[in-house]
């Protein structure tokens, strides 16, 4: 019964984890989509995205505004929210970085 009770406990912190691990690889993937995106339409920042940590400086950088500058993963986590975008970021954001990774050349 002890060990019934334990894993119903901790069953939901398991199944989050997994959620949050899930969300923030996607969300990097979106973040380095949208960080080459804008290297292609301006060239000169490849520089830039060429230097270790360059999205701690560039404010263009979607590393910078979504990790950053956005929620930290801790409070993600222990948030009560579905583990979904628009539900820790702005929709202006979230619509600024889908409307340059989505967009058809």
């Amino acid at each position: 019964m002890l060990v019934l009770g334990i894993s119903l406990f901790t069953l939901p912190f398991i199944i989050r984890f997994i959620q949050m691990k899930k969300f923030l690889k996607n969300l990097s993937v979106i973040c380095h989509m949208y960080d080459w995106k804008i290297v292609d339409e301006e060239p000169e920042k490849l520089l830039e995205i060429l230097k270790e940590n360059y999205y701690m400086d560039a404010e263009w950088s979607a590393y910078n505004f979504l990790f950053l500058k956005g929620p930290s993963p801790f409070s993600m986590y222990f948030s009560f929210k579905v583990v979904d975008i628009y539900n820790f970021y702005e929709k202006e954001i979230v619509d600024k970085v889908k409307n340059k990774v989505v967009k058809c050349d």
